[in-house]
Formats: C-alpha cells, sequence, structure tokens
C-alpha cells in the first residue's frame, strides 16, 4: 500500500513541509488523514482547505 506520501506529489506545499504537517498531528497513514474531518484537519494544520480536498481526492481514489 502506497504511504501518504507516495500519493502526495503534485502540491504547492513543498512535500516535506505537507508530510511534517500530517505527521505533527498524527497522520502518519492515508487511512488516519481520511479518519479526521477536513475541517479539523485545516483546523489542526497550516494547509488552505483547497489543499487538504485536494489531499482527500487523491488519498480517496488510493482506495477505490
Amino acid at each position: 500500500m502506497k504511504s501518504v506520501l507516495d500519493s502526495l506529489i503534485n502540491f504547492s506545499k513543498p512535500m516535506k513541509q505537507l508530510k511534517d504537517e500530517l505527521k505533527a498531528i498524527g497522520c502518519d497513514s492515508a487511512k488516519s488523514v481520511l479518519e479526521i474531518p477536513q475541517t479539523d484537519l485545516a483546523k489542526r494544520t497550516d494547509l488552505e482547505e483547497e489543499t487538504i480536498a485536494e489531499v482527500f481526492k487523491i488519498l480517496r481514489s488510493e482506495f477505490e
């Protein structure tokens, strides 16, 4: 199974920063990211809502 980072390649934020934002709140897998509502991720990280929506879109496609 791909890690969160393997799926999140084309973002405006550098990959390391995106990874660090998610890991800082305990998200170390795609499933752990998807378990948190997007609005909560926006509050708990420094990620823009558009970025979070794109992350969810990409990660959900990995499970289809």
